[in-house]
Formats: structure tokens, C-alpha cells, sequence
């Protein structure tokens, strides 16, 4: 996938996380909007990375787009059945192969985040302990 630049220091990516079930391969894909001349409602995630090394692949744009077994399963378990669902998710949400988005995106989550109309926060799947 390749990302479109973001025209200015104050413009963020949002996720949509279309519907589907369980089991359904996960459909997204990303919008960019002027975080200070307003945004869509949506809901920050964070969560545990997890292991690194253990990837999964989502349909970014049509597109196929890695991320960690822990962020699929968050999106798995997040998705909705009957409509979509709008995201900030660093991991997606920033194209971490851009040094100087990166470092602004990062001092921009203390304007994400508050915005946000809810953060969730995803810690894994449930274990027996």
C-alpha cells in the first residue's frame, strides 16, 4: 500500500473498519482530514503490540497491508456486523516509513486522543490465568 502524503502538520488518517463477520476478511480503508477544521466522530485505539514477528494481512484500499496478530485481532474483535467504524490506530493510521510524519503524528496524539469520542483500549484476547 502506498499512502498518500498528508498536505499539512495538522491533517490526520482515519480508519474505516467496514462491517463483517467474525471470521470475514477485515476491509478497511483510510481518509485524511484537518484534525482543527473537524473530523468525523471516531475512536482511538490502543493496544498491546505484541510480538512483532507474527503478522496478518487486512485489504487496505483493495490492497493488502501487514500488521501484528495483535492489532488483527483487535479489529477482529472491534468490527461490526451491521455498519463501519471509524479508527485512529497509529499503526495504520501513520506511514511509519516517513520519519518526519511519524515524529508529528506522535506530537499530535495529544490532540487525537482527547478528540477522540471514545479510546479503546485492547490488551489481547483472554487467557485462562
Amino acid at each position: 500500500y502506498l499512502y498518500e502524503p498528508l498536505k499539512s502538520t495538522k491533517e490526520i488518517r482515519l480508519l474505516t473498519l467496514f462491517p463483517g463477520a467474525f471470521l470475514d476478511p477485515i476491509r478497511t480503508s483510510l481518509s485524511t482530514f484537518d484534525i482543527e477544521a473537524g473530523t468525523p466522530h471516531y475512536e482511538a485505539l490502543t493496544y498491546t503490540w505484541g510480538d512483532p514477528s507474527l503478522r496478518h494481512v487486512i485489504s487496505l484500499h483493495g490492497h493488502e497491508f501487514e500488521i501484528t496478530a495483535s492489532l488483527y485481532e483487535a479489529l477482529k474483535h472491534l468490527r461490526l456486523i451491521d455498519k463501519k467504524r471509524i479508527i485512529w490506530v497509529d499503526a495504520i493510521c501513520i506511514n511509519m516509513n516517513n520519519l518526519a510524519e511519524h515524529s508529528n503524528q506522535v506530537m499530535m496524539m495529544r490532540d487525537i486522543y482527547p478528540r477522540a469520542l471514545r479510546v479503546l483500549v485492547w490488551l489481547g484476547i483472554a487467557s485462562e490465568n
